[in-house]
């Protein structure tokens, strides 16, 4: 019968949920590469070992690029399912010997982060999602080598400044907490390319966000925000910006300077005009202002070149807006729950509409047959 190899004996030892067999096979790992992720000192193991066999739900994932094994973390998780799915509400401080751990998972039920987690300085991803946090430890701000992080859905009711030190972060996922402000040192955060805030109690957003250059996803959405900063012009590569369900009453003319802008949401607001200087956004696709209170959108000969998609629901508008057939791309229009009650000859000059939607308007059998004559390839929903 052939020997069993190394690993083979490795994993025998770990079908067994004894901490005797689990330390022996530690033993044998001692020094090869296997364990390069996790270097324990004999008495530490036992700390953590015991919270991994209470806490099934922290993750360890292999990455391709990554010369560290994962498999052992991996093995111990499945040893340990049988443990009855009883959840840690705390994370031992013996977190900081996963000294060469990069992505880092643990969701549910943990209460507190502690200062330790700072000392894991090759972490690149860290996952905090759904568990009842208030507070991050200042010490997330010396993990340096961080690049992705989420701590949504939970509850957190302020950021320690030295988030700002996380120079190389790229995505920043915030949403679901109890947010009321967000620190100014967060535009010091130079790579980040997302930003996520929304479904928060923010009222305002601080004037260093303009600092964000490489920024190109920003969720501000459900929040309770009056206005929004005035100087937006650092904003050079955003995309996408949301800032629908706030409070906001108009939108700044400074809007424009967001030459990469691709899509902007801002449906749910108070809005009762839209800025001539929106028009200047020559890379805009798509416009939301549905659920305001617009009664007219004014188009400019020039304005909105790349526009295809502009949804106009729910808001006070008595006719389709006439300007709308000097926007050569636009593709769809979507003005369900409006006043509309006449359409204008001018609907015909709409040459390159794909769809119309007119659901719930006020008019009468003969308007909805005039549109019909007028836009005989388009397709026109009233339902």
């Amino acid at each position: 019968m052939q020997e069993p190899t190394e690993e083979q004996k490795i994993r025998e030892l770990l079908k067994h949920s004894d901490l005797k067999n689990v330390q022996l096979a530690f033993s044998l790992l001692e020094g090869s590469e296997m364990l390069a992720d996790i270097k324990l000192s004999l008495e530490r193991r036992r700390v953590l070992l015991d919270w991994l066999k209470k806490y099934q739900k922290i993750k360890y994932t292999k990455r391709t690029s990554d010369a560290e094994a994962y498999w052992l973390v991996e093995q111990l998780e499945e040893v340990f399912k049988e443990d009855g799915g009883r959840y840690a509400t705390e994370i031992p401080s013996e977190i900081d010997e996963l000294v060469n751990v990069r992505y880092l998972a643990i969701e549910d039920s943990v209460k507190e982060i502690p200062e330790e987690i700072g000392n894991l300085a090759k972490l690149e991803e860290l996952y905090l999602g759904g568990n009842p946090i208030t507070i991050l430890p200042e010490s997330i701000g010396k993990l340096a080598s961080l690049k992705q992080l989420e701590v949504a859905n939970c509850k957190l009711t302020s950021l320690p400044t030295s988030i700002g030190d996380l120079q190389n972060l790229e995505q920043l996922d915030l949403h679901g907490n109890e947010l009321e402000a967000i620190p100014h040192t967060l535009g010091s955060l130079k790579q980040l390319f997302k930003l996520d805030l929304s479904i928060n109690k923010l009222s305002q957003l601080p004037e260093s966000l303009k600092s964000l250059m490489n920024l190109r996803e920003l969720n501000i959405n459900d929040n309770q925000l009056i206005e929004l900063p005035s100087n937006l012009d650092g904003l050079k590569k955003l995309q996408k910006l949301d800032i629908s369900d706030n409070q906001l009453r108009e939108l700044p003319s400074q809007i424009e300077t967001l030459d990469e802008l691709k899509e902007l949401l801002a449906s749910s607001n108070q809005l009762q005009y839209i800025p001539a200087e929106t028009g200047n956004l020559k890379n805009i696709e798509s416009l939301d202002f549905s659920w305001n209170c617009l009664t007219s959108f004014a188009v400019l000969n020039g304005s909105y070149p790349s526009l295809k998609y502009l949804m106009l629901r729910n808001n006070q508008f008595v006719t389709i807006p006439t300007d709308l057939h000097k926007l050569p791309q636009l593709e769809r229009v979507y003005l369900a729950d409006n006043k509309i009650s006449e359409v204008s000859d001018d609907v015909q000059l709409l040459t390159s509409l794909k769809v119309i939607t007119l659901k719930n308007n006020p008019l009468s059998e003969d308007e909805e047959d005039k549109i019909f004559d007028l836009l005989p390839d388009v397709d026109i929903r009233f339902d």
